[in-house]
């Protein structure tokens, strides 16, 4: 793939991104949904995009996002905001955690007959909470 194809991708999406942004202010249509289905028409539906050549790039990218995430929400964190509601906060997580790992467990034992514990540990594994969602809390 030569120079002027990649810098036209990055720039599409770049400008994919801001528009998404401006149309989530009113649509609450998140941006990434955007993305994602440029990214799908890039790769599988077209092939215009190989995703195997891409993977070198995988820690690359997901570093530099999660930096992103991280600056974002330090930029906008609002300390007074965070300590009344610390304890809302940590009561929803706990019980939201429990419920989660119950679910998740309870369907893999009874749909896919797993052994109680793995089911369990998926189900702790997947109650977790990722930067995104805690930024969109913040």
């Amino acid at each position: 793939m030569d120079l002027e194809t990649i810098m036209l991708i990055i720039g599409a999406v770049i400008l994919i991104g801001f528009s998404g942004r401006m149309i989530y202010r009113w649509t609450r249509v998140p941006e990434s949904l955007f993305l994602i289905i440029f990214g799908l028409i890039l790769g599988p539906v077209t092939n215009f995009i190989d995703g195997s050549s891409l993977f070198e790039l995988i820690p690359i990218v997901s570093a530099a996002a999660l930096i992103a995430i991280l600056i974002e929400s330090g930029i906008t964190f609002d300390i007074s905001r965070l300590l009344g509601n610390v304890w809302f906060a940590v009561a929803f997580t706990l019980i939201i955690g429990v419920l989660t790992t119950l679910l998740v467990a309870g369907l893999l034992i009874f749909f896919l007959n797993w052994n109680p514990l793995y089911a369990m540990l998926l189900g702790l594994v997947s109650s977790g909470t990722t930067t995104v969602t805690a930024m969109a809390l913040l």
